[in-house]
């Protein structure tokens, strides 16, 4: 029986397909969004993320101070909006926290969260120390997911003294 050098035809996949029946869903459609799984939309993101500028909150003015608890040793202290809600319009990822000041020497461990009040989830936790002769500032690399347009970012922080020490940071990030 001869055999065809024919292609066979299969139609392109819809933009964003979560379909998985062939290798052109999984491959994917030329148009495919970062809200896609296939590998188009991987490229997509990756393009983005590497393309995108490098972003500041907040910008034009002085870091956000967050204190720590002062009941013990390692205990968080309130909430400190960063970005409120709607203040991204994309979808963004953290890369770096900027501390501007920290006010004693001491260990300090920074968590940033995402989501609405009362049902925020922690995105990320970085820890720096000052020591007497340390500079008092840095800018450290934190990794994030991908995190929801319009989300609102908080953060807390603790220290090893247990007092009422203050850190003022700032944050770079991508948008997508």
């Amino acid at each position: 029986m001869p055999q065809s050098n024919a292609i066979q035809s299969t139609p392109v996949p819809a933009v964003d397909s979560a379909l998985n029946l062939t290798s052109r869903h999984v491959i994917g459609n030329k148009s495919d969004t970062h809200d896609g799984d296939s590998l188009a939309s991987f490229a997509h993101i990756t393009d983005e993320h590497q393309h995108s500028i490098c972003m500041v909150l907040p910008s034009g003015q002085a870091g956000v101070t967050l204190t720590a608890g002062n009941a013990d040793p390692w205990t968080l202290g309130g909430f400190e909006v960063m970005a409120a809600t709607n203040a991204i319009t994309n979808i963004f990822d953290l890369h770096f926290i900027v501390v501007e000041a920290m006010s004693a020497n001491a260990t300090y461990e920074i968590v940033l969260y995402s989501g609405a009040d009362a049902a925020e989830v922690e995105v990320g936790r970085i820890r720096i120390v000052r020591v007497t002769n340390q500079v008092r500032s840095a800018t450290l690399p934190i990794q994030t997911p991908m995190i929801a347009a319009n989300s609102q970012i908080k953060a807390k922080v603790m220290s090893s003294t247990g007092a009422l020490d203050t850190v003022t940071i700032s944050l770079q990030f991508h948008v997508y």
